[in-house]
């Protein structure tokens, strides 16, 4: 209840005062410090709808929505157009989640068009009044969810995995099949690499739908010094624990909070909204490209070849001036007879991806000379 004098009552039970602006229960002594925050975004909202003058939020609609799950369901197109991007690039770089994803999108997508829309049209929808009457029972702190923990892990091995690959190539099997890494002496870049890229994980997890990482006691931080936090986090598990999505997990679960709003802003149209949410998806590609190249592997003849070392050797080889279209048709139909490789076998010899080819050819032995001579030509080298 308000006092006589018009201003907000003080909940003595737990120290905290209601927020003018966003309505959140923050403590006492940051009462200041949060109002001053939430009134600096509030003027500089209103200043770019003035200066813009896009349309309401209120063009976010469902239809609209599910035609973009039809269409780029898979890619996260529907999350991006809902002012979703975390949860959008989640689903790009695992396929919709794996499919389960999706299908909970299927009916939980009247939910998040409602979170979406402006506050004058979420007044009169039930589900929004239930989201908000949650955050501020819960006084803006979410129950720990096992769902959300698992997928830390999982995103931020995923990531971590990825980091770590962007540099390090894997060495020939020497001194007992031990893999060194080529460009340090130690251990402690690849560690960095690895804890940079768990630490995006667990971020892009912990930062998804009505949830974020953000410190408590209503400190206004930025984004970038909450995720340098969370990184160091990272890398000091990796350093004690040799696990740096522990430290990511610990982290993140220890600072969730509701997100204030879930409203699309005014001054993002959709096209800058997909135009981003794309640009994200193409930076992935790229990291996971180079990762795929540095350590992808296919087999030939039995032998595990890195993609690498493939496409150089495939670069070196004879198949651009040796290549029989004739032969790999025959090639094609005869195993396709007796279910076999065919076309494809042929053209992993053609294509002499093992670099069989430019080593016979570098020791001056005939392209089909046998093993043993070429290994008599290795040992007669001067």
């Amino acid at each position: 209840m308000p006092n006589p004098n018009g201003t907000a009552a003080v909940d003595t039970s737990a120290a905290r005062v209601p927020c003018d602006d966003c309505g959140g229960l923050v403590p006492k002594d940051n009462i200041s410090v949060h109002r001053a925050a939430c009134s600096r975004r509030r003027r500089h909202q209103d200043t770019k709808e003035s200066d813009i003058g896009s349309t309401s939020s209120s063009s976010v609609n469902l239809l609209t929505a599910y035609i973009l799950w039809c269409l780029g369901g898979v890619f996260g197109l529907h999350h991006a157009y809902l002012n979703r991007p975390y949860q959008g690039l989640g689903w790009y770089a695992t396929a919709g989640l794996f499919g389960w994803g999706l299908l909970r999108d299927l009916y939980r997508m009247p939910y998040y068009v409602s979170l979406a829309r402006s506050s004058d049209d979420r007044n009169s929808d039930v589900a929004a009044k239930v989201r908000a009457a949650t955050v501020q029972a819960r006084n803006g702190v979410p129950r720990v969810s096992l769902v959300r923990i698992m997928l830390m892990g999982l995103f931020g091995t995923y990531f971590g995995w990825v980091a770590s690959c962007l540099v390090a190539l894997p060495q020939a099997e020497e001194e007992g099949g031990a893999r060194l890494l080529w460009w340090t002496d130690n251990d402690a870049v690849y560690g960095l690499l690895r804890a940079l890229g768990t630490a995006a994980g667990v971020w892009l997890v912990g930062n998804m739908g009505e949830e974020t990482i953000m410190t408590r006691g209503g400190i206004d931080i930025s984004s970038s010094a909450e995720f340098a936090r969370l990184a160091v986090c990272c890398l000091a598990s990796f350093a004690i624990l040799d696990r740096p999505v522990l430290g990511g997990i610990y982290y993140a679960v220890s600072r969730r909070r509701y997100r204030l709003s879930m409203m699309c802003p005014t001054t993002s149209p959709v096209t800058r909204r997909l135009g981003r949410h794309l640009l994200s998806c193409a930076v992935f590609t790229a990291l996971l490209a180079v990762a795929t190249y540095n350590h992808g592997s296919i087999v030939v003849n039995d032998q595990k070849v890195y993609f690498h070392d493939a496409l150089r050797n495939a670069v070196n080889s004879e198949f651009w001036h040796a290549f029989n279209w004739t032969q790999f048709r025959e090639e094609s139909s005869s195993g396709d007879r007796r279910g076999g490789g065919g076309g494809g076998d042929y053209l992993k010899n053609v294509f002499e991806l093992q670099g069989g080819g430019a080593a016979r050819w570098t020791l001056g032995v005939a392209t089909d000379a046998s093993h043993g001579e070429v290994r008599a030509a290795y040992e007669a080298r001067p």
